[in-house]
């Protein structure tokens, strides 16, 4: 299984925002595109890894989670239960304070 974690910064408006959106759309296509090369790779009775795209908001909740293993390669949304965090910490960039709202400096 190939996991994908990605921590965008949702505003309490999550799904809203277009560029969000788009992100998400575009990270699914592309993960959709891996699981049909490797699928084209394992033809039956092998099949390809699934592909899990799980996508968190600043506080690293989970808001949503796309799996991709269907045998037509369909990406199906997942049931996203409340409470739900990431498996570690968001990554913290340089420039980022402890408060992963307001950069230093600003």
């Amino acid at each position: 299984m190939e996991v994908l974690h990605v921590w965008l910064d949702l505003n309490r408006y999550a799904g809203e925002n277009p560029l969000d959106v788009a992100a998400a759309g575009w990270i699914i296509g592309q993960l959709r595109k891996r699981w049909l090369r490797d699928r084209d790779a394992h033809p039956p009775p092998e099949r390809p890894r699934p592909r899990v795209f799980n996508l968190y908001n600043e506080d690293d909740e989970l808001v949503q989670s796309v799996v991709i293993d269907m045998p037509d390669g369909e990406p199906v949304e997942e049931t996203v239960e409340l409470g739900n965090t990431a498996p570690h910490p968001r990554p913290k960039r340089e420039w980022q304070s402890e408060d992963h709202n307001s950069p230093e400096g600003v």
